[in-house]
């Protein structure tokens, strides 16, 4: 109980081994439910947790204004049958303040488990489409302290500091094309190499390719990225390599089949260009 406390999982006592596939196959289903509904829920989630820190309430109140935005919004999730499992409030409230095992274990105090339902009876059925419960809310809860939230006006500065920051690059990019010398052929000129761009301006070209650049993202490999596909390269930039790609490109003959060929090696493909 303590570590699905801590894990934000759902503690399931085993009253009848008979039913153990079924409580597997109803406590995924429900686990999976729970985890669309966080992705899905995500900023609500990270307003409430922002809401209710700002507040100074605790958990069982932040679980409570979780599940009431879930049923304002109507939203729907299964829900495993377990009567036996639900903990009692001292218990919870112990669990809250530990840190870790070791602290609930010199904390523990062994007590029979009381309960009014007949064992023969109780069975770990799924309930489709229910609304969310406390103790689902709670979870919820317990899963998102993982996640980096930070407070609203953390998360206003970092506003604030990235578009410092992308005003400046912006400014900079500007400063840098007014002090370069015009080149005379313009936009129509083929000569891609680092020394002839760095040194000279190129009109409407440059700022097409500097769009682009800014509209794709950067490739976590780099220029030592393998992946030639064409719907990689445009979807992601890679510096160094987008330019060498370029210049190779002018610098081949252009293909008479054109994207209609269907001569794949690499010789071919090295010494003609496909548009």
């Amino acid at each position: 109980m303590a570590l699905a406390h801590i894990t934000g999982g759902q503690y399931v006592p085993m009253v009848n081994a008979n039913l153990l596939a079924q409580m597997i196959i109803a406590g995924v289903r429900e686990e999976i439910s729970l985890d669309r509904l966080m992705n899905s829920s995500r900023k609500d989630i990270v307003q409430v947790i922002q809401k209710a820190t700002s507040d100074g309430v605790d958990d069982q109140e932040t679980a409570k204004r979780l599940q009431q935005v879930f049923i304002s919004k109507k939203v729907q999730v299964n829900r495993m049958k377990n009567e036996a499992g639900v903990p009692s409030k001292d218990a919870e409230e112990c669990y809250a303040k530990c840190l870790d095992m070791a602290d609930i274990q010199s904390k523990y105090k062994k007590t029979e488990p009381t309960s009014n339902t007949n064992v023969a009876a109780m069975d770990y059925g799924l309930q489709e489409e229910e609304s969310v419960t406390i103790e689902q809310a709670k979870r919820i809860l317990q899963k998102a302290k993982n996640w980096e939230i930070p407070s609203s006006r953390k998360g206003h500065e970092r506003e604030k500091q990235s578009f410092t920051t992308s005003d400046r690059t912006r400014k900079s990019g500007q400063t840098q094309s007014e002090h370069r010398t015009p080149c005379r052929y313009g936009s129509e000129c083929h000569d891609h190499s680092d020394y002839h761009r760095a040194k000279y301006y190129h009109a409407d070209s440059d700022k097409k390719q500097e769009l682009q650049t800014h509209q794709r993202t950067p490739c976590k490999y780099g220029s030592d990225c393998h992946d030639q596909s064409e719907y990689h390269r445009a979807k992601y930039y890679h510096s160094h390599s987008d330019k060498k790609s370029e210049m190779r490109t002018h610098q081949r003959t252009s293909c008479k089949y054109g994207s209609a060929c269907h001569d794949h090696s690499d010789y071919h493909r090295a010494k003609y260009y496909h548009p």
